[in-house]
């Protein structure tokens, strides 16, 4: 369902040139961005399409809601969860721990072939 979707669609993008080494964190589903980052009020409200009705349907709340709902998200907003800015957080010692590893190794190997 549309939850599944969110959480099984988080992956990451290495990507290393010559001295750089990058990654992003993404996620693949088309709501991720308004999940994490929470839709401000006022604007028009959301369509309702398959994931909306799997959203409502995972909630239990019938469909016959969808406008009511819909409508309040547009003119209220919702917040956003903020799952990577909590991940990172909770993470930050353990990532720069692997990237000083890594970069450590990296920059052994340039010196050994100079």
């Amino acid at each position: 369902g549309a939850s599944q979707e969110f959480f099984k669609g988080w992956t990451y993008q290495p990507d290393s040139g010559a001295l750089s080494v990058t990654g992003r964190v993404v996620n693949t589903a088309g709501y991720a961005a308004v999940v994490e980052r929470g839709r401000g009020a006022g604007k028009p409200m959301p369509p309702h399409n398959s994931a909306f009705e799997e959203w409502l349907n995972f909630k239990g709340i019938p469909l016959e809601a969808s406008y009511v709902i819909r409508r309040s998200i547009g003119r209220d907003g919702i917040p956003g969860l903020h799952i990577l800015d909590a991940l990172v957080d909770q993470h930050r010692e353990a990532v720069f721990v692997i990237l000083e590893r890594y970069l450590g190794d990296a920059i052994d190997r340039v010196w050994r072939a100079a």
